[in-house]
């Protein structure tokens, strides 16, 4: 009988003492395996806008156009307004003119070419007839010569001075207009034609409803099973004549908070970013979202 109890505390002893971490982390991917699918009730969901921006001035002066007006859709890289540039305009042409300008290589090049021709000259005079030319002159002319190719390095050397100049003046004509950082449509316009603007004031804002970010609230004991990149489905009731359609979207978690919600601290905040379809899905519209953790979606898809 002794022999039977002790086999049997033998048994029950290593599960009754702590895990190590090891044993840990098996735990959670097991816990992680078991979920299939957490859902997410509309009360705790909530759609924004990923891509939307007011555009500013980068600088003061006065509009000298404003493309779009509100409600007007608008092509990534568009400018849509710009400032008086008459000033860098002109300075932009001034640096152009003097980087297109190769004058001086060319001289400095033909100057070249004839310093070592006189020298070749002088050396051949020397070779036909021995100290026909003396020492020193062989010596003014090589210094000559090499005057002459430092002076087409230092020639080569401006021009790349002025050619970056060129890009300085173009970077600073560009800043007097600003394009469209996405495809989008303006949703308000700030300031017109002929108005003075200081720096970083607003002209107008740009909003795109391509994609859109689902925010939502999962339990805390559901945190382990959601990593980023997992796949989730949305889904919206749409009223119709007959009733209500539901419209079907799919994204993936691009965020999975550290910390849990100050009020109830059991909540955690998790996004993703979904694809909006025909543009269905408009800011502050509480949809149900699915996420689905064992399976992932590449960034992009």
């Amino acid at each position: 009988m002794k022999r039977y109890c002790s086999l049997i505390l033998m048994l029950t002893l290593p599960t009754a003492g702590p895990l190590s971490a090891a044993d840990e982390s098996t735990e959670n991917d097991a816990a992680a395996t078991e979920v299939n699918s957490i859902v997410v009730d509309s009360e705790f969901c909530r759609i924004k806008l990923i891509d939307d921006v007011i555009l500013a001035s980068e600088l003061a002066g006065v509009l000298d156009f404003v493309e779009p007006q509100e409600g007007d859709s608008i092509q990534k890289g568009q400018q849509v307004f710009g400032l008086n540039a008459a000033v860098p305009l002109a300075a932009y042409e001034v640096a152009k003119a003097e980087a297109q300008n190769n004058v001086a290589i060319r001289f400095a090049e033909a100057s070249h070419e004839v310093a070592v021709a006189e020298l070749e000259k002088n050396k051949f005079a020397n070779r036909r007839q021995p100290g026909a030319i003396p020492a020193i002159e062989i010596q003014r002319l090589e210094l000559a010569a090499k005057k002459a190719d430092l002076e087409i390095e230092q020639a080569e050397h401006n021009h790349n001075i002025n050619q970056h100049k060129m890009s300085e003046a173009k970077a600073q004509l560009d800043a007097y207009t600003i394009a469209a950082p996405f495809d989008g449509v303006v949703t308000q316009v700030f300031k017109h034609k002929g108005e003075a603007v200081r720096q970083g004031d607003p002209v107008l804002q740009l909003v795109s409803t391509n994609r859109v970010k689902v925010d939502a609230k999962i339990d805390i004991k559901d945190v382990l099973a959601v990593r980023r990149g997992a796949y989730v489905k949305v889904e919206l009731d749409i009223p119709t004549t007959s009733g209500f359609r539901t419209e079907t979207f799919e994204g993936r978690i691009e965020f999975v908070d550290v910390q849990v919600d100050p009020v109830n601290q059991r909540d955690v905040t998790v996004w993703a970013e979904v694809i909006n379809r025909n543009n269905v899905l408009r800011a502050g519209i509480k949809p149900r979202m699915t996420i689905y953790p064992n399976r992932e979606v590449a960034a992009g898809k």
